[in-house]
């Protein structure tokens, strides 16, 4: 099985900085469980089974352009549908969609998608515990932020208190992204990956702060960011906000959350003077994090979709633009006995 992972923005330095370490670790996992990994930027002639287009923040043009020019069915990858949901696009497509994913746990998306016999499955970000791990490294900062000011609404509102009470207490912060020049750090890009892990490692509380638009409402959008996972993989303790979203994936003894700013920022002063605490919680926020929010976990899920929406289209007759049926095409890629020994098999078993 060859999965093509067509553009993702990863053109972008920006883009490429903050989520191509994310997307190696899962394409990593993937090559674990069984299948082959490719990255592409333009229309290809490779022998790919199955490609994976994004879609949304003006990527339709190009995405559309290589389902057209592709020779084997497409997953799409999607924004939360609040933000996205082009009707007369997806129409057009449907015949090429195997099904969508993406980050948002709303139902929203699940239900627009299906509406137009398209199936979405719910596919949050993780960690990858081979680069985000505990480290015994001095803790430098009090407080660390790595997270841009202006990718949208509702961050300042927790920052801005947590800096005044920083300077009337003395705590040692550090911000790194864009937009936080007010505050005196001027724009720092870290790349995802050892670095990103050492700076967090390198703090005694890690906050985390969703967007507003994240968690707009519990029944049209709610989709969170990768740093919860990777700084529950790191072992880091957090402070986070958004508890509706970040209660999907963790406990309240696993990370501490809380919506309300003046809130959020005593609980980030009671931890402060509370270290003991803080280990017990970010060791159990890691556990968690081993257990159920892996790159590994992910990818054998992943994988197990692709086969049974594959096996889905086979049953239904469904040829590629070779005249190869779908059924054919997935008993050539499949090593023998992979449905009894691969995990994403035993998934797929599951499932039907």
């Amino acid at each position: 099985m060859k999965i093509g992972f067509f553009d993702l923005g990863l053109k972008n330095p920006t883009t490429k900085a903050s989520f191509q370490g994310m997307y190696q670790s899962f394409w990593n996992a993937l090559e674990e469980v069984g299948a082959k990994t490719e990255l592409f930027f333009s229309a290809t002639d490779s022998e790919l089974d199955v490609i994976v287009v994004p879609l949304g923040s003006g990527q339709e043009v190009k995405s559309a352009r290589v389902l057209a020019n592709s020779r084997c069915p497409g997953i799409i990858y999607v924004p939360p549908a609040k933000t996205w949901f082009r009707k007369s696009f997806l129409q057009r497509w449907r015949h090429k969609i195997l099904f969508a994913y993406g980050t948002d746990v709303s139902g929203y998306s699940d239900a627009r998608y299906r509406s137009l016999g398209i199936p979405y499955h719910h596919f949050p970000f993780a960690s990858d515990k081979q680069v985000f791990r505990p480290l015994e490294i001095e803790k430098l900062y009090d407080i660390i932020f790595v997270g841009s000011a202006s990718s949208g609404e509702g961050r300042h509102k927790y920052i801005g208190p947590l800096m005044q009470r920083a300077r009337e207490k003395k705590w040692k912060v550090l911000l790194l992204g864009n937009g936080w020049d007010k505050y005196g750090y001027t724009t720092q890009l870290v790349s995802h990956g050892e670095l990103l892990n050492a700076i967090y490692n390198s703090g005694q509380i890690c906050i985390n702060i969703v967007n507003k638009d994240q968690f707009y409402s519990p029944h049209l959008r709610l989709d969170t960011n990768n740093r919860l996972f990777d700084l529950a993989m790191a072992g880091c303790f957090q402070v986070a906000n958004a508890r509706l979203l970040t209660s999907k994936y963790f406990e309240s003894d696993e990370i501490v959350s809380v919506d309300n700013p003046q809130q959020w920022l005593d609980l980030v002063d009671y931890y402060l003077d509370h270290p003991d605490e803080r280990t017990v919680i970010a060791e159990r926020s890691r556990q968690k994090a081993l257990a159920d929010h892996s790159w590994e976990k992910r990818s054998a899920e992943f994988l197990g979709l692709v086969y049974h929406y594959l096996k889905l289209a086979n049953t239904s007759g469904v040829k590629d633009n070779r005249g190869v049926s779908a059924l054919q095409k997935l008993d050539t890629v499949l090593p023998p006995g992979y449905w009894i020994m691969s995990k994403a098999g035993k998934l797929l078993n599951k499932l039907t």
